[in-house]
């Protein structure tokens, strides 16, 4: 039985650094360059819709509030 979270394990993007899908311009390399082809993108941006998370999560990029003032 797997807990919590553990499905982060089979993400396309755990050896990379979490910084780098907050940065604000590379989403669209983040989606194209592991989302698109892992296999728990879904679950990704549920888990992130559910906590209300920003960044890049399962494909989609969700602005952080400060964003808006850019």
């Amino acid at each position: 039985m797997r807990v919590p979270g553990e499905w982060k394990l089979d993400a396309a993007c755990r050896d990379q650094p979490t910084e780098f899908f907050f940065e604000k311009g590379y989403h669209e390399f983040a989606k194209a360059t592991f989302c698109d082809r892992c296999v728990v993108q879904r679950r990704c941006w549920q888990e992130a819709w559910r906590y209300q998370e920003y960044g890049t999560w399962g494909g989609v990029y969700r602005p952080f509030p400060e964003d808006d003032n850019d």
